[in-house]
């Protein structure tokens, strides 16, 4: 249903409520709407997926701390292997050093 150039002046005249209602008059019948948001529908998603995002949730912190270990592991591994040729580069220099066999 549509609403004339001739009522929307009329309309226009008066004030807001009063324009409000009288479209309201005009459009009497059920509103095609979708809610906005259905907590039934929310709720009932949340409890049948609920194992299913547990189990998940678990296997994710497992394997976060799966990582994490072997970040450390490497991470030690590292270290220990670049203080050993520190301390195998600082003893060749010291030998060198001692021994007066630089060149000259």
């Amino acid at each position: 249903m549509t609403i004339s150039k001739k009522e929307w002046k009329r309309i226009k005249v008066f004030g807001a409520n009063v324009r409000r209602e009288r479209v309201r008059r005009k459009f009497t019948g059920a509103w095609l709407t979708y809610p906005l948001k259905d907590e039934d529908a929310i709720t009932a998603a949340l409890e049948s997926h609920e194992h299913a995002f547990a189990s998940y949730k678990q296997a994710e912190a497992a394997e976060t701390q799966r990582v994490q270990v072997r970040a450390r592991n490497i991470g030690t591994l590292l270290t220990v292997l670049f203080f050993g040729i520190a301390i195998i580069l600082l003893g060749c220099a010291a030998y060198l050093f001692f021994h007066n066999r630089l060149p000259h």
